[in-house]
């Protein structure tokens, strides 16, 4: 018998990209030629990729040739420097960075991150998911962004609002520039969203299947809101990564995104509608929107952003399971319909009210996992730890409100299972997740 509690709803943060890099597996429906497509249109998308990390190797070289040395030639440390630059994968690449940044030329450490978190690097609370090399945590140089207090205003905006948003295109160039040779797409996300349930594969799947319709589309469009939820492939990035540095002082950045569209695809004779038709050819829209954001106060001071996606829809803020008979039972008061029986049963979460409560809390803290199992011989050559009522702890919930694990075999059957509060809770309790599993 396997149990998996997971409490809270979590906000999972995805560091605003994820870098994709899979194969997709096939669907047993499919008939062997469409296979053969899937797994070609897979390749070509590797090669494209390949091609532009070769390619973004090459103008380093190029440079170092311009650049390496007298005119007798570069010396050989020179030369060595120069290679251990090109091949230092921290180290943003791209071109035509110098022009529209000339101060990165005065600092050249601006390039490398001045924190990198990743595989094989010392993490910290997404440790495992840092290790496997899924997360990577990255904080540009402060010495890559300009002087922001001599920008110019422009649209009306006040100086705080153009060094704001200038500084987030930077950002968003910075990150693509980052990630563009790491994986065959990049998707551009922020903290504070909610998603669906099975959102990378949806992408994965969608990207895979308009791939094999047309291979002229340059990105796909998840979330109708802004920036987010929209995916590129790596190989495509350095064109919208030049425009975006272009005009990074003129236009918020999803106002650069429509331009780079109109300037790429419409001809000028172009009316509006015949424009629209051609955009729609190379910015696919998926529905419904993946993505909601739920981000109120912005990181400007006295910008409220209250626009939500439409399309997105209602979100449910639990889990369902179909959990095996039992009766369930709590100390705790729940508010309204949201009772223990209810959130087992898969119908709804569980909110339960401590008696002080005045805000509500997404996470369960200074509590354990007891389990009580139907004979004693088994478990009492193993020393467990019991109460005073027959339950052994099995584990304690952590920082995030989390507890996922697996109960030993030799303690089977199980007759009860419950949590306990360890201290009192200032907060309200929120279980949206009880998941057990019988063998």
């Amino acid at each position: 018998m396997q149990f998996n509690v997971r409490l809270g709803i979590l906000a999972v943060i995805l560091l605003s990209a994820l870098f994709i890099h899979l194969f997709w597996p096939a669907s047993e429906e499919e008939d062997a030629e469409t296979k053969l497509l899937r797994h070609l249109v897979s390749l070509e998308t590797d090669i494209q990729q390949y091609e532009s990390i070769l390619s973004s190797v090459k103008k380093e070289i190029f440079m170092l040739k311009e650049t390496g040395g007298d005119q007798h030639g570069p010396s050989a440390s020179s030369q060595s420097q120069g290679l251990a630059k090109i091949f230092n994968m921290r180290r943003i690449k791209t071109h035509n960075i110098y022009d529209p940044l000339p101060h990165l030329m005065d600092y050249e450490e601006a390039l490398i991150p001045a924190l990198t978190l990743g595989k094989d690097r010392e993490g910290g609370q997404f440790k495992d998911d840092v290790d496997s090399g899924l997360v990577e945590i990255i904080a540009p140089s402060a010495s890559f962004y300009p002087d922001l207090k001599s920008i110019k205003s422009t649209l009306g905006d006040s100086d705080e609002r153009t060094r704001w948003r200038t500084k987030q295109n930077l950002d968003y160039a910075y990150l693509m520039m980052y990630a563009k040779n790491r994986g065959k797409y990049y998707v551009q996300l922020e903290d504070d969203v909610l998603s669906r349930r099975g959102f990378i594969t949806t992408m994965k799947d969608f990207a895979l299947k308009t791939t094999v319709k047309t291979s002229d589309w340059f990105m796909l469009d998840f979330c109708q809101l802004g920036f987010i939820g929209k995916l590129f492939r790596g190989s495509d990035l350095w064109k919208l990564v030049e425009f975006i540095l272009l005009f990074f002082k003129d236009k918020p950045g999803d106002w650069l995104l429509s331009h780079f569209f109109s300037v790429k695809y419409c001809k000028l004779d172009y009316n509006h509608k015949r424009c629209l038709r051609e955009l729609e050819r190379h910015w696919i829209h998926f529905k419904p929107s993946l993505f909601q954001h739920i981000g109120m106060i912005s990181s400007l001071n006295g910008k409220v952003q209250k626009l939500k996606d439409r399309q997105f829809g209602k979100l449910e803020l639990f889990t369902r399971h179909a959990n095996p008979t039992a009766r369930v039972e709590t100390s705790i008061k729940h508010y309204g319909r949201f009772s223990l029986e209810k959130a087992y049963k898969g119908m709804n979460f569980f909110w339960g009210l401590a008696p002080q409560a005045e805000h509500p809390s997404d996470k369960l803290h200074n509590a354990t996992f007891e389990v009580r199992t139907v004979s004693t011989a088994a478990h009492e050559q193993k020393n467990y730890v019991k109460s005073e009522d027959g339950f052994i702890t099995l584990g304690d919930f952590d920082e995030f409100g989390v507890l996922d694990g697996q109960i030993e075999p030799e303690m089977c059957p199980i007759s009860a299972v419950r949590i306990t509060l360890q201290n009192s809770s200032d907060f309200w309790v929120i279980l949206s997740e009880i998941f057990l599993e019988t063998s």
